[in-house]
């Protein structure tokens, strides 16, 4: 027996949609919100360290603390600032996640946390540190002090661009730039052999001068030299699978 085509594709939505409607009913609803049993405590001698513990029966735990995300029904966190925070909890069951959320006060900032003397060098801690753009030029991704280029940035539109780090109650940037300012959170990483900053959004940038339109105004920043007055970064060719024989370096003075 030959189905019309318009039978066919209206008895296909029918199954479709009874299969959905099980399928939802088997999934079940989510933990209501007087269902949700944790705690959020801290520890009285250092309250940076945060006990986490969901008791909420036949669900999967989801923590944000601000500083970090666990998904483990008991946990310790540390969150090495010091104010106001939110703890966020969720609880998923089949049908889908209940969230609550719980606010604590963190007496000061953790400075064991951040005791890498480049911290202070980058941020001076909580108290926040300026940097304006002094030079660029380009040189040799493996050896900054060798100077290839130096070009006039005078008539640059970025020339007189600040930045700014701290660590006030999180990891604030901000980039000033012709009266305006952008604000978004950074990632600083530590490492023995070269260090790097992250912009944690995808538009908010530190000034970058690319004179060889190359394009390589992406968020990540390798530290070719950090001292109390001086911050040297690039965006080294090899970050992009290019040669890795030149580099952009631009140059900031310390403000403050």
């Amino acid at each position: 027996m030959k189905i019309d085509n318009k039978i066919f594709l209206m008895m296909t939505a029918v199954m479709l949609t009874l299969t959905a409607c099980q399928e939802e009913h088997e999934l079940g609803v989510p933990p209501k919100n007087s269902d949700l049993k944790f705690s959020v405590t801290q520890d009285a001698s250092y309250d940076n360290r945060i006990f986490l513990q969901s008791s909420t029966p036949e669900t999967i735990a989801y923590w944000d603390y601000e500083a970090g995300i666990s998904n483990k029904l008991v946990d310790t966190v540390i969150n090495p600032f010091g104010g106001e925070h939110w703890v966020k909890y969720g609880a998923f069951g089949q049908g889908g996640g209940t969230y609550d959320s719980v606010r604590i006060t963190i007496t000061k900032l953790d400075e064991d946390y951040f005791s890498d003397p480049n911290w202070e060098l980058l941020t001076h801690m909580a108290t926040g540190k300026y940097w304006k753009v002094s030079s660029v030029y380009l040189g040799p991704e493996s050896d900054y002090t060798s100077t290839w280029w130096t070009p006039d940035i005078s008539s640059n539109a970025s020339a007189n661009d600040s930045i700014y780090f701290d660590l006030n109650e999180n990891y604030h940037f901000k980039h000033y730039h012709s009266g305006t300012v952008q604000k978004a959170l950074y990632s600083f990483k530590l490492d023995k052999t070269k260090n790097s900053i992250t912009i944690v959004s995808g538009s908010v940038k530190m000034p970058f001068f690319d004179y060889g339109n190359n394009g390589l105004t992406v968020n990540k920043y390798n530290i070719a030299k950090l001292t109390d007055d001086t911050l040297i970064v690039s965006q080294g060719a090899s970050l992009f699978g290019k040669p890795d024989d030149w580099a952009w370096y631009t140059v900031y003075k310390a403000v403050n």
